[in-house]
């Protein structure tokens, strides 16, 4: 085999192991897509009036808990103060 051939046949299966290589990641590159594209159609946007009703919810069980911490302040000062009269 002369040194024009084993050259010739080296630089054949390097462009076949490149094309079998470039095919593979394709083929990645496309299923990433479709995953990305299935978890963009999957993805439904923020709606404003739902966002305003959890924060009105969220405030309201927190202004109901706040409530009922100062209850238990008023009634400990109203303690504290009937101990000290």
């Amino acid at each position: 085999m002369s040194i024009e051939q084993s050259l010739m046949d080296n630089h054949q299966q390097y462009l076949k192991n490149l094309a079998e290589f470039s095919q593979k990641q394709q083929e990645k590159i496309s299923d990433l897509m479709s995953g990305h594209k299935q978890a963009l159609d999957d993805f439904e946007p923020f709606d404003q009036e739902k966002i305003d009703s959890q924060t009105s919810d969220l405030m309201k069980r927190v202004n109901g808990e706040l409530d009922k911490a100062m209850e238990n302040v008023n009634k400990q000062m109203n303690s504290i103060i009937q101990s000290t009269s």
